[in-house]
């Protein structure tokens, strides 16, 4: 079920996720996620913070057809980028439950500093922010939805 929503959530955002940012959508065919040959796994996530800009700029960079982000709901609907639903592996050692928290809450935490303190500062990105950054690039999202309630968002 997990994987249908996931190619569901694909197929808006590549017929109609261009809205997002106020243009028509590119109508264009795309390959399906499974014939990506090469996507991130949480961006770039081996040398760079997991699903961060950093990570998803990085995979831009080396030339991948894809990007694989995670999403969660926040208690204030915002969609935002973590493979846990916790704060403590990535964002700061506390252990909260992410869907509790606001969007405001979350941008304090600092989801860089773990993997480094060149990453020191790095925040938790939006699904947004994420669609945005591939926009007009050869990458292609590849969501996976954490929770249920997202797709009607």
């Amino acid at each position: 079920m997990r994987m249908i929503l996931v190619y569901g959530v694909c197929f808006l955002l590549v017929f109609l996720g261009a809205g997002l940012c106020g243009q028509a959508a590119d109508t264009t065919l795309t390959p399906p996620v499974h014939n990506l040959p090469n996507v991130a796994h949480r961006g770039a996530s081996y040398s760079y913070p997991e699903n961060t800009i950093a990570a998803y700029r990085a995979a831009i960079n080396a030339g991948a057809n894809g990007a694989e982000c995670d999403v969660y709901k926040t208690a204030d609907n915002a969609l935002v980028l973590s493979h846990d639903r916790t704060t403590k592996r990535t964002m700061g050692g506390e252990n909260k439950d992410i869907t509790k928290l606001t969007l405001e809450e979350i941008r304090k935490l600092d989801a860089g500093i773990w993997k480094g303190k060149d990453f020191k500062g790095e925040k938790v990105p939006t699904l947004e922010e994420y669609l945005l950054l591939l926009k007009n690039t050869t990458c292609r999202p590849v969501i996976e939805i954490k929770m249920e309630g997202i797709e009607t968002l």
